[in-house]
């Protein structure tokens, strides 16, 4: 059986049920994008977004999916298939309406016994709602604010290279 989650320096493993995908370098340490923190203000998606990302494959079950959100302390990641493509996003929130039996297209209360017979494809919100990496702090600002999502992918030429979250724009306010 393999792990739920994993680290992979470029793709996923095909047979991991959840995993990492990190197709960009690693920034040095104690820097947003290689270039130090310090030097000068984050001004576009780029130079916010986090390279290292926790991804989930669609047939992923809702138990591996909760390890997977507490394992790395995050409410929510993209669903990536076999190839990185984006299929949609998924969070905690999902988790809580299938939970409460409120998930559209399930029926019934979801309990600890009953985990591992739902998967992540029945949850996930389908549409990918993502953002480039030359997008403006204003423009992200306004997707945000707009969309009502609180993480997008970063997507350059249809291909995952980041996540940033309405927390990191939030954070750029107090710098």
């Amino acid at each position: 059986m393999t792990r739920p989650s994993q680290k992979h320096p470029a793709r996923r493993d095909p047979g991991a049920p959840v995993g990492r995908y990190s197709p960009a370098p690693e920034p040095a340490a104690g820097t947003a994008s290689g270039t130090p923190v310090t030097a000068r203000r984050p001004r576009t998606v780029s130079d916010l977004m986090t390279r290292d990302l926790v991804t989930i494959a669609p047939d992923a079950s809702i138990r591996d999916l909760i390890r997977v959100l507490r394992e790395h302390g995050i409410g929510g990641m993209p669903v990536v298939d076999r190839d990185g493509t984006v299929l949609g996003t998924v969070s905690s929130s999902d988790v809580l309406w299938l939970a409460t039996g409120e998930a559209e297209g399930t029926t019934g209360f979801v309990t600890a016994d009953t985990l591992d017979t739902h998967c992540v494809r029945e949850i996930m919100t389908p549409d990918v709602f993502g953002v480039g990496p030359d997008t403006s702090l204003p423009e992200l600002r306004r997707f945000f604010a707009r969309t009502g999502v609180h993480r997008a992918p970063v997507l350059e030429d249809g291909v995952i290279i980041g996540i940033v979250g309405l927390s990191d724009v939030l954070d750029t306010l107090l710098a």
